[in-house]
């Protein structure tokens, strides 16, 4: 029964198949039927189609839809990504060079510290023991005075004297003039007709004292002297002049250095004066994109010396060298001439440092100052600290050192700080700054007390070069001295 029952509702759902297929009309195969709209109603055939594509997942061309983007605005250039990428390196490694500067270079140690050429504007000496020469020096006697001052004046050797007495000799050096007058001061002289001829003689005084310190390097008296030009009225921009002796600092003929030139400088000197310098420090000009190569005679004007743009004005790169007794001579005569040009109109005469006596010099001694003990801290010991502030030249940062170590043997340490202005004077014009230092046959008393006092001054730089000593730590008989870049040229 129940057999008959499922055969007749078989045969039935046949008949409504059937009936319904044969209600459509046949369409051609060429022919194609247009889309059904939905009307809200689904048809088995629907429900069939839909179960067979339900899980198929749509086909994206992904290329096609990126043009699309692309196009409508969301582009991304490969020209901007490649500067921005150099940009973020650039900017990366300009941080990395900044850090390499601020830490500082270490020279292995040596049994004497190295000679740094710069000027110090402040020195800092530390030591677990107190400074006793510097306290007795307070109430120094007057013999002890006079006879320091008879020993610096005529170079004596250190070993014929007191420690006392080295300390006092130690701090002293020769200047012209005695003070430089402020911008103020001289617009205030200027303004009355009486001063005129006092400042008439002061710039003549101070020709006097340049033209006789300039003879005695020539001669061989002096080993090296600064120039230093004074601060200026409007900003005016200073300056410094090194001039070295033969084989000082292992540069083998007589040599002068400027800190800083102009376009108008340079120029200047080359047309009116027709010397020849030399431009050490400044970068190789890079060549044009193209063909186009610069001349020989061009590519070398412009790297040493003359020719250079505005760019390098007053920069680390504008330094100027000058080798030989011709150049040398040439630079001195301009700036015996054109001192006023050189320095401002408005300016007072330079400043003349040297370790000799010359005309119209003047005995200038500093003072170092004991500061007292450091506080305790956990775990260090307390430190007796000295200072000293002034216009330091090497000679007397040198033996200042070597009076300093020993009266204290055991340990100390010194913290310097360079004049911006002089901390290119440690270059070197050749490519080897290691060379081996000037043969000295005959002593000369060119401002050192003794041979080996010259010795030193004749060493090269080597890794000193275009650096500055930044601190020195004396421990056991040796020094470890700290370099650094000096900070640019303001």
């Amino acid at each position: 029964m129940k057999e008959n029952v499922a055969t007749k509702r078989q045969n039935h759902g046949t008949l409504l198949s059937n009936a319904a297929t044969a209600q459509q009309p046949a369409v051609p195969p060429s022919v194609k039927l247009p889309e059904a709209q939905s009307s809200g109603v689904r048809t088995f055939a629907d429900i069939t189609s839909r179960s067979a594509n339900a899980f198929q997942e749509p086909q994206i061309d992904s290329s096609s839809r990126l043009e699309q983007l692309f196009s409508s605005g969301f582009s991304l250039h490969a020209e901007d990504a490649s500067d921005h990428f150099n940009k973020a390196a650039a900017a990366a490694l300009q941080e990395q060079q900044k850090a390499a500067d601020q830490q500082p270079a270490a020279l292995p140690s040596s049994s004497e510290p190295p000679l740094d050429w710069s000027i110090k504007t402040a020195v800092r000496f530390s030591s677990p023991e107190p400074f006793a020469l510097a306290e007795e020096a307070t109430c120094v006697s007057a013999g002890t005075a006079s006879t320091a001052v008879r020993a610096f004046a005529s170079c004596e050797a250190d070993d014929m004297r007191s420690l006392q007495e080295r300390y006092e000799s130690a701090t002293m050096s020769w200047q012209h003039p005695e003070t430089c007058y402020p911008p103020a001061t001289l617009a205030a002289l200027r303004s009355g007709k009486a001063n005129a001829d006092l400042l008439e003689q002061r710039q003549a005084g101070w020709k006097d004292a340049f033209r006789g310190l300039y003879h005695a390097l020539r001669h061989r008296h002096c080993d090296a002297f600064y120039l230093a030009t004074p601060l200026g009225a409007h900003q005016q921009k200073q300056n410094m002049v090194f001039f070295g002796a033969a084989g000082i600092a292992g540069r083998p003929c007589l040599h002068a250095i400027i800190t800083r030139s102009t376009l108008g400088l340079r120029t200047a000197m080359q047309q009116q004066y027709q010397l020849t310098f030399t431009m050490p420090l400044a970068s190789t000009p890079k060549k044009p994109q193209g063909d186009l190569t610069l001349p020989d005679d061009l590519a070398s004007l412009q790297t040493k010396g003359g020719t250079s743009g505005r760019e390098q004005d007053n920069t680390r790169e504008s330094l100027l060298y000058f080798e030989g007794p011709v150049e040398v001579q040439g630079l001195f005569e301009y700036l015996f001439n054109e001192n006023r040009r050189f320095c401002g109109e408005e300016c007072d005469v330079p400043l003349l440092m040297a370790p000799v006596p010359f005309p119209g010099a003047c005995l200038k001694q500093l003072h170092p100052k004991v500061l007292g003990a450091s506080d305790s801290v956990k775990g260090k010991a307390i430190q007796h600290r000295l200072e000293m502030k002034g216009s330091i030249p090497p000679w007397v940062l040198d033996r200042f050192t070597g009076v300093i170590k020993d009266a204290h043997p055991a340990k100390f340490q010194m913290v310097a700080e360079t004049a911006p202005l002089s901390g290119s004077f440690n270059v070197h014009p050749n490519s080897d700054a290691s060379a081996v230092r000037a043969p000295l046959s005959v002593f000369h008393a060119g401002g050192t007390a003794n041979s080996l006092e010259a010795e030193r001054w004749r060493s090269p730089p080597g890794q000193l070069a275009n650096l500055v000593m930044r601190d020195l730590i004396y421990s056991d008989g040796q020094f470890v001295t700290r370099l650094t870049k000096c900070s640019t040229v303001t």
